[in-house]
């Protein structure tokens, strides 16, 4: 009995996760990926031709960067989140 207490709280502590996952995916999504990578090629552009200058174009270039790995770091953790789970459920089902 205690063993399925514990197996349940597990199983909701990964719930929770993974749907703080989910949440955190509606501002951190992958599509955004696309969007960000134009922006840092018009950035890039404008650097070129000497519209944007150095430290600006520095800053946004870490900034997007940062983001795209928040975006990668948060689908990381959506994966990890579902696979915790499934494993603790005994069952795998791929999510829609």
């Amino acid at each position: 009995e205690f063993q399925t207490n514990q197996l349940i709280k597990l199983i909701s502590n990964d719930i929770i996760e993974l749907e703080n996952s989910l949440e955190i995916n509606k501002n951190l999504s992958p599509k955004n990926i696309e969007k960000i990578l134009k922006n840092l090629q018009i950035a890039n552009n404008d650097f070129k031709r000497g519209t944007l200058d150095f430290i600006t174009y520095i800053e946004l270039d870490i900034q997007e960067y940062q983001m795209i790995d928040a975006i990668l770091e948060n689908q990381r953790q959506i994966a990890d989140s579902f696979a915790n789970l499934s494993i603790k459920i005994g069952e795998f089902i791929l999510p829609k």
